[in-house]
């Protein structure tokens, strides 16, 4: 007697494993990798770091920022431009003009 490809019924249930278990753990695992948060930030982390427009290790760069340089404050998780100017500068869409749409 056959069961599932050719497997003879008789045999160990080891098949099982290969054949429902091993692919349905690999596909939850594909599927909570793709929608965490950790993923997206990693993904736009090499992005930027590739186009040469964020360090690629960006919170070496932060922390320098704000323990060597000065130039950052940090309250609780939040990193915040100490200087105004800097603020709005970095804020602009092109040289000389600012975003309209509001920042959350």
């Amino acid at each position: 007697m056959f069961g599932v490809w050719g497997a003879t019924t008789g045999e160990s249930g080891q098949w099982a494993y290969a054949v429902g278990l091993i692919p349905s753990l690999l596909t939850g695992l594909a599927i909570g990798i793709r929608q965490s948060a950790w993923t997206r930030y990693a993904v736009a982390r090499c992005c930027l770091a590739l186009r040469a427009r964020a360090p690629f290790d960006l919170m070496a760069f932060l922390a320098d920022a704000h323990e060597n340089r000065g130039v950052l404050r940090r309250t609780g998780a939040v990193h915040q431009f100490r200087h105004l100017e800097l603020q709005h500068r970095l804020a602009e869409v092109e040289p000389g003009t600012v975003d309209p749409s509001p920042r959350h």
